[in-house]
């Protein structure tokens, strides 16, 4: 009787593809879940470059900013910053404040975050970390400095749909993603 229950293949193909079938399963909902993945990563890249884009033209997020001038009564109108002007080095800013003395804009930083979430709804301020550095190539007169502007996005992760139910793999983090420009007016207009 055991020898007879062996060599019984009645109902072998159905268990196979019962088990094919599974793991063809879960193998699309993998590579559903990491076209998810990359879709994330692009839209927090592209909220990265559209939010340095904005601070660069922008008012900036440390006010004191978009009038500093580096000129000194030891300085000339027309005279390079980089001999012998003020120099602020670098103010960064978070949703919350900014080093440095020139205070903080919570207006300009939620209306930067705004217009970040519309690219990249998951986004809150505590992701946003803006961060202006003084190149040094301004002159005296020029009425606000030439620097650049980096907007980071910090602690974000990669939510999955279907791995998180199938296998239990919920959140991975992502990098941190950096963009850097030149700055222009610092001011808005209109």
């Amino acid at each position: 009787m055991l020898k007879r229950f062996i060599e019984n293949q009645s109902g072998a193909s159905a268990a196979e593809f019962a088990v094919v079938l599974m793991l063809l399963m879960v193998l699309t909902f993998a590579v559903m879940d990491m076209g998810y993945a990359l879709w994330q990563w692009n839209n927090a890249e592209k909220a990265a470059q559209f939010g340095a884009r904005l601070a660069a033209v922008s008012t900036p997020v440390a006010p004191g900013l978009a009038n500093y001038e580096c000129g000194t009564s030891a300085t000339t109108a027309g005279q390079p910053c980089s001999q012998g002007g003020n120099k602020f080095t670098s103010v960064t800013c978070t949703n919350t404040a900014c080093t440095g003395s020139f205070g903080f804009s919570q207006t300009e930083a939620d209306r930067l975050l705004a217009r970040m979430q519309r690219i990249f709804p998951r986004l809150q301020g505590t992701n946003v970390v803006v961060e202006y550095q003084d190149l040094q190539l301004a002159f005296d007169g020029r009425g606000s400095p030439v620097g650049s502007v980096t907007v980071r996005l910090v602690g974000l992760t990669f939510d999955f749909i279907i791995l998180d139910a199938l296998i239990g793999m919920n959140q991975i983090s992502m990098p941190e993603f950096t963009t850097t420009y030149t700055t222009e007016d610092l001011r808005t207009t209109g």
